[in-house]
């Protein structure tokens, strides 16, 4: 048997591989989808400053993939997402290679994350070796067409406006310092499926949004940010605002699936889900891993 470890020659065998890998919660990571067309898409649109197959290596054996790994990179801030490991035998040091190559020829990349099924121990051994620190834990819940609730009559909330927008870039930033979306970001992103609803006092204050992304391609939509302010809290502003954004998805014929995450003690946040029919899918915990 022959082993050659290398940059993937072709993007539709990565994700097919990727999406085999994934499908199981045993190898299962947060960052990565399960469909390989969907996986194809995000490869090649939405992943890293550097192109998909010079981001990732691969170990092939006679001529077919048996272990990937890559770095969804941001070199604004050296920071870099990690897709894997993902290695058909679990072999440890098979990832650690794959793992080596890449910390070689990324050298600026100085902080990883990791998003990981708590079921995937494989990963887990492998972030634990290389001093990764767990950080929180997610629960990420799924809701299906066949499931969703009753819109509400009085929704309350509307797409955001231009008057709003300084608003809410202050009041998202604050909720959310460090993660993949800032407020300017989102607002650059809304367009026929991706929108933002928001809730805003009598000063023309935000006092809570949802952002959702729909992708009828695939047939799923995703709730990617929910919040309410504090002083608001426990009005019923977070069940309007998550009714608002599943009438949003369910809209589009073809979304058969809607997908939101939540920290695993945020009881309130966790209940409400469940009360509006979304089911538990899996459990994740992020890691991360400083250079």
């Amino acid at each position: 048997m022959t082993l050659t470890i290398k940059k993937p020659t072709s993007l539709t065998e990565l994700a097919a591989f990727l999406s085999t890998q994934n499908s199981s919660d045993l190898s299962h990571i947060g960052y990565c989808g399960e469909d390989k067309f969907e996986i194809t898409d995000a490869l090649q649109d939405e992943f890293s400053n550097s192109p998909a197959l010079e981001s990732f290596y691969v170990a092939y054996q006679d001529g077919v993939i048996v272990a990937a790994l890559g770095f969804d990179i941001d070199e604004d801030f050296s920071e870099a997402d990690v897709w894997g490991p993902f290695c058909m035998d679990h072999d440890l040091n098979m990832a650690q290679l794959l793992w080596d190559r890449l910390l070689g020829e990324f050298s600026s990349i100085t902080s990883f994350s990791f998003f990981v099924n708590n079921k995937n121990l494989f990963a887990k051994t492998f972030i634990e070796f290389n001093h990764g620190l767990p950080d929180s834990t997610q629960h990420v819940y799924l809701l299906r067409r066949t499931e969703q609730p009753t819109p509400s009559a009085s929704l309350n909330s509307q797409s955001i406006t231009d008057h709003l927008h300084e608003s809410f870039v202050a009041f998202h930033n604050q909720i959310f310092p460090q993660t993949y979306f800032d407020g300017e970001t989102i607002l650059k992103r809304i367009n026929q499926n991706n929108s933002l609803f928001v809730v805003s006092d009598y000063n023309d204050s935000v006092t809570g949004y949802v952002y959702t992304e729909t992708n009828p391609m695939h047939g799923e939509g995703t709730i990617e940010y929910i919040a309410v302010h504090h002083d608001y809290r426990h009005c019923g502003y977070g069940e309007r605002l998550l009714r608002s954004a599943l009438t949003h998805h369910f809209h589009h014929p073809d979304i058969r699936t809607i997908e939101l995450c939540t920290a695993s003690d945020n009881k309130p946040a966790n209940h409400l889900v469940r009360s509006l029919g979304f089911t538990l899918k899996y459990e994740l915990t992020s890691y991360t891993l400083s250079k």
